[in-house]
């Protein structure tokens, strides 16, 4: 059986396109997954006081090099902490 060329152009970019989708949608699940528990634990720590950044706008200043974006802080007693997204705590 011979594919066409017009078919199988849009076989590939049908593809292409569910794979971008499938890509966004867990990017999304993710992100969303992300807020819920960060937003848990600051809850959790009972800081006096407290500033986040949503994640979508950490994803968008991601580390790149030397460079240090802070996704989410607080002051606990005079106490600095730093949120880690990659341990999911202070």
């Amino acid at each position: 059986m011979k594919i066409s060329a017009p078919l199988l152009t849009i076989i590939v970019l049908s593809i292409a396109f569910l794979d971008g989708v499938a890509i966004i949608s867990a990017i999304l699940f993710i992100g969303a997954y992300a807020e819920i528990l960060r937003r848990q634990a600051m809850a959790e720590f009972k800081a006096d006081r407290e500033f986040q950044n949503l994640f979508w706008v950490s994803l968008h200043n991601a580390p790149t090099g030397g460079q240090f974006f802070l996704h989410a802080g607080a002051l606990k007693n005079g106490v600095p902490y730093a949120w880690s997204s990659r341990t999911m705590n202070m």
